[in-house]
C-alpha cells in the first residue's frame, strides 16, 4: 500500500527544518506500535531572523591535494570564513629558516583561490587534514578535509536548481583533477558576520579511490583554484552533459575496472560530448571533393542496380527480401553514417585538437592490423569492447596497440573536458609516461605521435 511522506517541516526557536522532494520512510505505526524513520532526500534549515547571505560555503569531502600547496593571499586573511589564522612571517630572516617557513605556511595556511563576478574565494584546508587525510586513506572512508567559500551571487538554491546553480560540476572537476572522488555534504549561506542563514542538505560523497590525477600539486600552486573559478564562469555550468562525461572519465581510469570497462567508459564519455555538439552522425558524401562524389555515386549506383537485377531474379521468399535490404544498404551507403571514430575525429577538430591529423600520418606510414585509419581504428576497438564484450588479445588483438588507444582517448577525453569549461593551465597526461603539459593545446600537425603513445 502506497503511503509517501510529501514534506516534513520541524521548526524550533532556532529555526525551520524542512525536508521535500522524495523523504524514504519505514515502519508502519497503524499497524502495531512501531518508530517511523524518515530519511529525506533533500532538507533545508533556516535559520530564524537570518541577515541576508554574503558568502555560500561548501564543505568538501575527501579533497586531498597531495601534499597541500596553496598560495598566502594577505587580502583575505581576515575572511570571517577562515578556519586558520597565521602571523605573517617575522622580517629579517636568514634565507634558509625564510625559506622553510615559506614553504610550510603554503602547505599549513596555503589557499587555493578563485573570483565569482570579480569577487574572491577560496579553498581551505581543515585544521586537523592530516589526521583526516590518514584516516581516509587508510580505511576507505570518507571525511570533510577541506572548505570552498565563495561570494554569495545568489541568495538562496531551490531543489531544482542544483545543477545549474552549485556545484556538482566543481565537485567532478576537482575530482578529476586530483584523482580522487570530491563530494559535498551540504551546501551553507552565511551572513557578512559569519554567521548561519540557511543550510541545504542535497549532495553526497563516493568512497575514497583512486584514479589518473589530472593536475597534481608540483604543476601550479594554485591550478585547482583557478580551475574552481574557470568552472563557475563556465557556460556550459549544470549541463547534465557536462557532468556525466565527467563521470565518465574517472570511471575510465578506475584501477578496479577491466580494460574493456575503461575503455566503454571512455566511449560513453565521448558520445555524450558528440551528442550535445551534434557528431553523433556524418554525412559522408560531403565530405569528398566534388569529383569524388560524383564517381562514387556512380559506382554505388551501378553496384546497387546489379543487385537488384539478382534479386528480382531470385525465387525464394527467404533470400530475395536480403537481396532487396543489401541493394538498399549499398545504394545509400554514401549517406548518414553513425561512426563512433568519425565522431570523436570532429570532436576533436571542433576544439582545436590535431590529433586525427597526426595519428592519421603515423598509420599511414606504419599501418594498423586493420589496416584502417585512426577513426577507423577507434570504431574497430569500441566495436570489440561493446558488442564482442572483451578484447580478444590472444587471437585477435594486440594487448599494447589497445592500451594506448585507451590510454590517448582518456588524455584527449580530459583535453576536451578542461577546454570546455575553459581551464587553459597545465595537466597531466595519463599517457605514459604522465608528463605534464603545459596546457591542453599542445597538439599540433607537427607533434610528434611518441608524445600521444604511438610509436
Amino acid at each position: 500500500m502506497s503511503n509517501p511522506c510529501l514534506s516534513l517541516t520541524v521548526k524550533t526557536e532556532a529555526g525551520a527544518f524542512t525536508a521535500g522532494d522524495r523523504i524514504v520512510h519505514d515502519g508502519f505505526p497503524f499497524v502495531t506500535p512501531k518508530e517511523v524513520e524518515l530519511r529525506p532526500v533533500q532538507s533545508r534549515f533556516e535559520m530564524s531572523g537570518a541577515a541576508p547571505a554574503k558568502f555560500w560555503v561548501l564543505p568538501l569531502v575527501n579533497f586531498l591535494p597531495n601534499p597541500w600547496e596553496g598560495e598566502q593571499v594577505p587580502e583575505l586573511a581576515t575572511h570571517p570564513l577562515r578556519l586558520n589564522t597565521w602571523p605573517p612571517l617575522p622580517e629579517g630572516l636568514p634565507e634558509n629558516d625564510l625559506v622553510a617557513a615559506s614553504w610550510l605556511l603554503r602547505r599549513r595556511a596555503g589557499l587555493y583561490y578563485f573570483f565569482v563576478n570579480g569577487e574572491p574565494g577560496f579553498i581551505e584546508r581543515m585544521p586537523n587534514l592530516t589526521a583526516r587525510a590518514k584516516m581516509v586513506r587508510r580505511k576507505k572512508s570518507r571525511r570533510i578535509t577541506g572548505v570552498m567559500v565563495g561570494p554569495a551571487h545568489v541568495q538562496d538554491v531551490e531543489f531544482s536548481e542544483y545543477a545549474s546553480l552549485f556545484p556538482q560540476d566543481i565537485l567532478g572537476m576537482l575530482s578529476l583533477a586530483t584523482g580522487v572522488p570530491v563530494g559535498a555534504p551540504w551546501l551553507e549561506f552565511r551572513d557578512e558576520k559569519g554567521s548561519l542563514v540557511r543550510r541545504v542538505h542535497c549532495f553526497g560523497a563516493g568512497r575514497y579511490e583512486r584514479t589518473h590525477t589530472a593536475i597534481p600539486r608540483h604543476m601550479a600552486t594554485n591550478a585547482l583554484g583557478y580551475l574552481v573559478g574557470k568552472v563557475l564562469a563556465a557556460a556550459d555550468r549544470g549541463q547534465k552533459f557536462l557532468r556525466v562525461a565527467v563521470n565518465h572519465a574517472l570511471a575510465a581510469s578506475n584501477q578496479h575496472h577491466s580494460l574493456e570497462s575503461q575503455f566503454i567508459s571512455l566511449c560513453r564519455g565521448f558520445e555524450t560530448l558528440c551528442r550535445q555538439h551534434g557528431f553523433i552522425k556524418q554525412d559522408l558524401s560531403p565530405r569528398l571533393w566534388p569529383a569524388q562524389q560524383t564517381e562514387v555515386k556512380a559506382i554505388l549506383q551501378e553496384a546497387a542496380a546489379k543487385i537488384r537485377k539478382i534479386q528480382k531474379a531470385e525465387t525464394d521468399l527467404g533470400r530475395k527480401p536480403v537481396l532487396e535490404a543489401i541493394g538498399s544498404r549499398v545504394q545509400n551507403a554514401a549517406q548518414i553514417e553513425k561512426s563512433f571514430g568519425l565522431a570523436v575525429a570532429d570532436l576533436a577538430l571542433k576544439f582545436g585538437f590535431h590529433d586525427a591529423q597526426v595519428l592519421d600520418a603515423f598509420l599511414a606510414a606504419k599501418p594498423h592490423p586493420t589496416g584502417k585509419t585512426w577513426p577507423g581504428v577507434l570504431t574497430h576497438y569500441r566495436a570489440a569492447a561493446t558488442h564482442d564484450a572483451y578484447f580478444d588479445w590472444a587471437s585477435r588483438e594486440d594487448l599494447h596497440t589497445i592500451l594506448r588507444v585507451r590510454d590517448h582517448l582518456h588524455d584527449l577525453l580530459i583535453r576536451v573536458l578542461f577546454k570546455t569549461v575553459g581551464y587553459d593551465g597545465p595537466y597531466q597526461s595519463p599517457i605514459p609516461p604522465l608528463m605534464q603539459r603545459e596546457s591542453v593545446e599542445w597538439v599540433k600537425p607537427s607533434t610528434s605521435p611518441g608524445l600521444l603513445g604511438f610509436a
